[in-house]
């Protein structure tokens, strides 16, 4: 009997009873968590990017509308929001939108309501059907299918629903869709293969994005609000460059990205147009000194300064970095031409070298940094009109935004900071797309070296010690 009591008085059987009790514990707050659970229908989003949640841009877009905006989901709501788990996620999703007081969100199924679908075709070429999302206001209507709200990747399901909605309600409740014309017929980057993201993002933000050969027309149409020219090979032709004059004369808005080409010959004829913004061009390549300014044993993939907060008013830019990967120089005239204002955007350090690149004369001036790389010149007269040059189309590319994510977001926001700037519209806010690619970290050689010493060394020599050290401490007492 002695024995049984002093078992039971043991630290053994106590350690035991709690630990038993601890567990016992777990099973019934688990068990209640999982039946209160089943009972409601409350769900997080716990993606990084909060993919299944409205962000701030579209909280400020959305919110300042005065028109009577309808969602309707042709579907049986409480069908879909019971059955799979990508049904409950737009259903929940699409509760956001309903919280605004000129946003209304309905489920109707056109099975039991067939008549639904006459009520919503406005013509004989609008084909909608079961599970498509109509965006209505008043006699303006926007069709998104509910399958395209989902896209896999190599990195897993992503979900668009911001970007659709949100682009779609832009699209019913504006006067206007303004155009942007990317220039084609100078062996340019191609806008349809490799500018599918910002192509998208323009979109997304209610412009109507076109191709342009200017071969081909009289004149720049009259819809363009803005123009593209991504990475010209070729210099342009004397009548072409009489067109692109007209245009920017009558106050159009250009965007010339030029990445460093190794020609044999100069850009006249650009250059032409940009000396009356008070630019030029430098045939060079940037090689950044600073090892703070470009991307890791990398000196031309560069981190330039943005020298132009006023573009990002009321943001937030602790973590804003654009990267130009592999860039050219922007030449300031300095010239100061009656009505012309230039201002810097993007700069590199002061310890960044230009270095010659193609076999055009040699240039004249080949001095050190600051070198700026991203420039607005706006002219001022009786008609204004701007233009946005960069030495860099690269930066802006599918495969550049998914091989370098981290900068994903910024060079994004840095272009469309710029087009409303240009454009000077109304809707300073724009709905960035998110992605779901997978972040990376470049790490320097000799920094990678010392992480595989401290993992291959340091971890098991500290082990080891510890516990020759545990060990001993156990013997002395």
């Amino acid at each position: 009997m002695k024995k049984i009591f002093k078992f039971f008085g043991s630290k053994n059987f106590k350690f035991s009873t709690v630990a038993l009790l601890m567990m016992l514990c777990a099973i019934v707050i688990t068990f209640f968590i999982n039946v209160i659970g089943g009972k409601t229908n409350f769900m997080w989003d716990m993606t990084e990017n909060k993919m299944y949640s409205i962000g701030e841009q579209t909280k400020t877009i959305v919110g300042r509308i005065d028109k009577e905006v309808e969602i309707i989901f042709l579907a049986d709501g409480e069908q879909i929001r019971g059955t799979t788990e990508i049904g409950s996620w737009t259903w929940h999703f699409l509760q956001n939108y309903d919280k605004f007081p000129k946003v209304s969100v309905k489920f109707i199924d056109p099975d039991t309501n067939p008549e639904i679908i006459s009520q919503l075709k406005l013509s004989d070429t609008m084909d909608i059907r079961k599970y498509d999302i109509i965006v209505k206001c008043e006699d303006k209507i926007k069709k998104i299918s509910a399958n395209s709200l989902f896209k896999e990747s190599y990195t897993g399901l992503s979900f668009s629903g911001e970007q659709e909605i949100t682009s779609a309600i832009l699209h019913v409740t504006s006067e206007i869709t303004p155009t942007v014309y990317f220039l084609e017929g100078h062996k340019q980057r191609d806008l349809n293969s490799e500018y599918i993201l910002l192509r998208t993002i323009l979109e997304i933000n209610n412009f109507d994005v076109k191709r342009l050969d200017l071969n081909h027309v009289t004149e720049v149409p009259k819809d363009a609000k803005i123009l593209i020219c991504a990475s010209p090979k070729v210099d342009l032709s004397r009548d072409e460059r009489d067109k692109l004059e007209k245009y920017l004369e009558d106050g159009g808005r250009a965007i010339f990205l030029f990445d460093p080409v190794a020609s044999n010959s100069r850009f006249s004829n650009f250059e032409h147009i940009l000396e009356k913004y008070d630019l030029s061009l430098y045939y060079d390549k940037i090689k950044e000194e600073s090892d703070t300014r470009h991307l890791a044993d990398m000196p031309y993939h560069i981190l330039p300064a943005l020298t132009a907060t006023q573009l990002f008013p009321g943001m937030d830019l602790s973590n804003f970095e654009v990267l130009l990967p592999e860039t050219r120089s922007i030449n300031l005239l300095r010239k100061d031409p009656e009505g012309v204002v230039v201002t810097p955007l993007l700069t590199a350090s002061g310890s960044a070298k230009r270095e010659p690149f193609g076999n055009v004369d040699k240039e004249e001036d080949l001095q050190g940094g600051p070198i700026d790389v991203a420039v607005l010149s706006e002219y001022n007269g009786e008609t204004k009109s701007k233009v946005l040059v960069v030495g860099n189309a690269y930066f802006l590319t599918d495969s550049a935004l998914e091989q370098y994510s981290r900068y994903f977001e910024s060079n994004l926001l840095f272009i469309t900071q710029c087009i409303g700037a240009m454009y000077e519209s109304e809707n300073d806010v724009y709905v960035m797309p998110k992605t779901n690619f997978l972040d990376t970290v470049t790490i320097k050689d000799s920094t990678a070296g010392k992480i595989s010493g401290v993992v291959i060394f340091g971890l098991p020599i500290l082990i080891i010690v510890s516990g020759v050290l545990i060990g001993l401490r156990r013997r002395r007492l």
